[in-house]
């Protein structure tokens, strides 16, 4: 392991140690570095947790192994035993394979994932949840996950029973915006344009708003328009990449942040980004310093 890797993880764990050793009562939100890959935990401030997305190798027939040496090492550290709620945004391996090993290894009260026409995409995940005894829930846009008094969860996309093509999967995509108290993060998972286009001119739009928002599909061209930006008004974002070969995250989305100076994190050069709202305001840093 590289010097470079090594200060990472122990800063990774020292980050940790200060968030949930002595943890105050507020939501905390943690971007876990999955390489080039999704994976957001949250914690509320009555202890409710949450893991959206557990990572993975854009291969699906090549296991990354980033949920038994990432994902679920991050969460027993952090005194994680077991989750209320596990999201599955949509079906590709880069945030799904993760998961496997989280509900294998640790309890989960259910299983979140997003109504489609056809499940066949989610079918080794689904079939798992079967034998773990771990209930299912298919939600679509317009839907409210209460996760306690406080913290509340909406769902944007997609519309019910979504057609789940293999081409247009990425449109499948969970969006969801999280709020506590006066502050709100939106998840945009692997949603490109045309999702956005949908939310910006539909009564969903109301909910676009959001203080902190996961920029879709890695910062991918295909995602994050400068209509759309304007609509979420964001004042931090975060970017979930690593190495690829796909020009993650696009020059021409990470100029649209810098022009509106929204400040933004990349987990391939800050880390593991950490997010706490006390209801009033957000503090949001990575693991490495800058």
């Amino acid at each position: 392991m590289k010097p470079k890797h090594v200060s990472a993880v122990l800063l990774l764990a020292a980050a940790v140690c200060l968030m949930y050793v002595i943890r105050p009562a507020c939501l905390e939100v943690v971007f876990l570095d999955v390489g080039q890959g999704d994976c957001a935990f949250i914690r509320t401030g009555s202890g409710r947790t949450v893991l959206i997305d557990g990572g993975g190798s854009n291969n699906p027939d090549v296991d990354s192994g980033v949920g038994e040496l990432t994902v679920v090492p991050f969460l027993l550290d952090s005194g994680t035993a077991s989750l209320d709620a596990v999201i599955a945004t949509h079906a590709h391996s880069d945030h799904m394979q993760g998961l496997m090993d989280v509900m294998e290894i640790l309890s989960v009260g259910r299983l979140i994932i997003p109504s489609l026409d056809d499940e066949a995409c989610f079918a080794e995940l689904l079939e798992l949840a079967e034998s773990r005894g771990i209930p299912v829930t298919r939600c679509s846009n317009g839907m409210v996950i209460n996760l306690d008094s406080r913290t509340v969860m909406h769902v944007l996309n997609p519309e019910a029973r979504c057609r789940a093509d293999e081409d247009s999967l990425n449109d499948t995509s969970l969006v969801l915006r999280l709020s506590y108290g006066k502050t709100s993060v939106l998840f945009m998972a692997d949603a490109e344009k045309t999702v956005e286009e949908r939310l910006v001119d539909s009564p969903s739009a109301q909910w676009l708003d959001a203080d902190v928002i996961k920029i879709g599909h890695h910062g991918s061209g295909t995602s994050t328009s400068e209509v759309f930006l304007e609509m979420v008004d964001p004042a931090a974002a975060v970017i979930s990449t690593g190495r690829n070969n796909f020009g993650h995250p696009s020059k021409k989305v990470l100029r649209l942040l810098e022009d509106r100076g929204i400040k933004y994190f990349r987990t391939d050069e800050s880390g593991a980004v950490f997010l706490q709202s006390d209801g009033k305001r957000i503090r949001i840093r990575g693991t490495i310093d800058e």
